[in-house]
């Protein structure tokens, strides 16, 4: 689980048949901690337990994790038998706003392979009222909204902070900007970037 409010903890907790004996164990990755102002450990019951800390990456391919590592300088390291994937694809754009027709451009390529509308996430770094992605939402492309269901028919636009763990054959982190400091320094969106890459 992550980000979970206090009061979730406490009823999965509740939900122990014998409390005395019965275990309960939470998992949690501190780096995919995207809500900064949410303490997300706050529970006095979890906080007392043991806590089992996670250091490698089980969901991601070795050339997602060095991607990770170059744009974020968060290193997550691999288990040998981690696969080797294939490298991830970056495309640059000079305004915001140019991020639509490079959008565009990519679904055609990947319609060409066959790769169809459910296959595909698109995720922006931002809220859809700050993407350069907002007004994008017609009968190709649906922006997913906080109390929307993910549409089937066309390819779902979603904000990093309303999902995680989507798991698309295609996935495209939109809105991402380059460090502020510069190449080799940790980016101010470093944790955003490696929940929506992983």
């Amino acid at each position: 689980g992550q980000d979970f409010e206090n009061g979730w903890l406490d009823t999965a907790l509740q939900l122990l048949k014998d409390p005395e004996k019965g275990i309960v164990r939470f998992f949690y990755d501190r780096n995919q901690t995207i809500f900064k102002n949410r303490d997300v450990l706050g529970n006095k019951t979890i906080g007392a337990l043991p806590v089992m800390v996670l250091k490698r990456g089980y969901r991601c391919t070795k050339k997602i994790l060095d991607w990770v590592y170059d744009t974020t300088d968060i290193r997550i390291p691999c288990y040998d038998e981690t696969p080797t994937g294939r490298p991830v694809d970056v495309r640059v754009y000079e305004n915001p706003e140019d991020q639509v027709d490079l959008l565009r451009k990519e679904i055609r390529r990947l319609q060409k392979k066959g790769v169809g509308p459910e296959d595909i996430l698109v995720v922006s770094l931002r809220s859809r009222a700050n993407s350069g992605l907002a007004n994008l939402d017609d009968d190709e492309f649906h922006w997913s909204d906080i109390n929307d269901s993910l549409n089937g028919t066309a390819i779902n636009i979603v904000s990093v902070y309303r999902y995680k763990g989507l798991d698309k054959q295609v996935v495209i982190l939109t809105d991402l900007e380059p460090s502020k400091n510069g190449p080799g320094f940790p980016h101010s969106n470093a944790h955003l970037i490696m929940v929506g890459a992983t």
